[in-house]
């Protein structure tokens, strides 16, 4: 690590210095080298005199050592701005984060990615979207990045990596915090199978405006965004705005013109995005050959696995048809209840059924 990316990991040390101010004191002092040889009084004359004595206080060169050897012995990469492997495309964008914490394969994130994001709150329609284009995407080499959430994030995240593909989360936290707490096994297989991105130390807590500050990243690492569903003020959209406002390709599908789910993404259709109907329409964005029309055209057929127990093919026989929520699994099942839980809960580890909002569940297709 140069002297230039240690300061740089200072200055990303620095609670509520953030992205702007960061910029600020870059373009002030002329780089990171001269932000740290600046006296408190300089610093403060541009973040003001709590931030500037915060950074007085973090400015311990053998402490920001200690730091990043620990980091990296965990099995964390730190990458600047101007490391080898920091994310090409994304390094072009005009609010690329000066510090990236990396867990997995690096090269994930060189090859056309495509993010899907939505709605956490979204119906079975949404998921089963996201799931079949990130499985396409990812079964035709692309790299599915999303932001790790529940919902429409946890399809394409799940479709991904069933695939045998790639996929990015970028979270909103520290790579060491587990956000939502559902997703902690799906964060752990994205760490070992995938890619886990974040500007923030891994330490560093869960804060809701975090959220939408981390979108530009999804947006920056991707030649096309997709959203399945957004409800009305979906947070997804700031992934979309800043996506065209990157140059990159939006595209939606269309929804029920009554469903509170498809409210924005209807919306976006009449204004800015492009309407995807199958898969391959994201294609030539992310620079992919056509596939086949062969999996995303025929029709599956549903098996008896001889993977699956008694239990687990009593509730999959009665996903075939339709979704069901926990009360109609209940009493279809007959099973106690803290039992079918269970079961539902290793079903979905296994990736064999997806949870939905309102604890329905269906078949992960």
């Amino acid at each position: 690590m140069t002297r230039r990316d240690g300061c740089l990991v200072w200055l990303s040390l620095v609670e509520g210095l953030g992205f702007v101010r960061t910029r600020a004191l870059l373009d002030h002092f002329s780089g990171a080298e001269g932000v740290w040889a600046a006296e408190p009084a300089q610093l403060a004359e541009v973040v003001g005199p709590n931030l500037a004595e915060r950074m007085r206080a973090a400015r311990d060169p053998a402490k920001i050592n200690d730091y990043v050897s620990s980091i990296l012995k965990r099995g964390i990469r730190i990458l600047t701005l101007e490391s080898e492997g920091y994310p090409a495309l994304l390094a072009e964008t005009p609010d690329a984060p000066y510090v990236l914490y990396a867990v997995g394969e690096l090269s994930l994130a060189q090859r056309p990615c495509a993010a899907i994001v939505g709605s956490r709150s979204c119906s079975s329609y949404g998921a089963r979207v996201a799931s079949e284009f990130a499985a396409a995407v990812a079964g035709a080499g692309g790299v599915v990045v999303s932001g790790l959430a529940l919902g429409i994030d946890t399809a394409a995240h799940r479709a991904a990596l069933q695939s045998g593909g790639g996929t990015i989360a970028v979270l909103g936290n520290g790579i060491e915090r587990f956000y939502p707490p559902e997703n902690e096994v799906l964060q752990r297989e994205i760490a070992q199978k995938g890619l886990l991105l974040s500007e923030y130390p891994p330490h560093f807590p869960v804060r809701r405006w975090q959220f939408p500050v981390r979108n530009r990243i999804i947006a920056g690492l991707s030649r096309a965004v997709l959203l399945p569903e957004a409800g009305e003020n979906s947070g997804a959209l700031s992934t979309a705005e800043s996506a065209m406002e990157y140059g990159r390709e939006c595209f939606t599908v269309p929804g029920q013109i009554f469903s509170p789910y498809s409210f924005e993404t209807n919306r976006l259709l009449k204004t800015s995005a492009q309407v995807a109907l199958e898969p391959s329409d994201l294609f030539p964005a992310l620079g992919l050959a056509q596939s086949p029309k062969n999996a995303e055209k025929t029709p599956k057929t549903r098996q008896k696995s001889p993977a699956l127990s008694k239990e687990e093919q009593l509730v999959y026989d009665a996903l075939c048809a339709q979704a069901l929520s926990f009360d109609e699994l209940a009493e279809i099942s007959a099973l106690e209840l803290s039992a079918l839980n269970s079961l539902l809960t290793m079903m979905e580890m296994k990736g064999i059924i997806i949870r939905m909002p309102g604890r329905n569940y269906e078949l992960n297709a």
